[in-house]
């Protein structure tokens, strides 16, 4: 579906250059793609947490790794799996089902994750649909750039 949308309206140009066919792809999926986010306790294990974001064509698994006490946890490690509405993992460009956030990825989904969990994201003295959206496109770069979405 989104490659004969993308042979329709891209121009020859665009094909040539991949980080262009991935900001637009990016760009539709954004603008024309309904998305929900799903956060999901694991209330037995609190060292982990789930997100789900589920789009029309595939859905995206972050798994996030807490060490530290209870009220004082630490985000150590970011993981994320994409999968189709069938549970079949989509591999990455080399390969590999999964992708870790190492370095400024992760320095960076540190940071948008601490707005999500602020005092002002919980009680509404910011636009939560905005720092959503930051979010949900953070998250969908990564995975347009390392996954093989067709």
């Amino acid at each position: 579906m989104i490659e004969s949308i993308l042979q329709t309206h891209l121009v020859n140009d665009l094909y040539r250059n991949q980080t262009q066919v991935k900001s637009f792809l990016v760009y539709f999926i954004i603008n024309f793609m309904n998305f929900r986010i799903e956060y999901v306790k694991d209330h037995d294990n609190l060292y982990l947490n789930f997100i789900n974001i589920i789009l029309d064509a595939f859905k995206i698994n972050i798994i996030e790794r807490y060490s530290g006490i209870a009220h004082n946890r630490k985000l150590v490690g970011v993981t994320i799996k994409v999968r189709s509405h069938d549970n079949v993992i989509i591999e990455r460009n080399d390969g590999a089902g999964r992708k870790f956030l190492k370095e400024s990825e992760f320095e960076t989904y540190f940071n948008l994750r601490r707005i999500l969990n602020s005092y002002e994201y919980k009680n509404k003295l910011i636009n939560r649909e905005k720092a959503d959206q930051e979010y949900f496109h953070y998250v969908l770069t990564v995975v347009i750039t390392s996954f093989k979405i067709h």
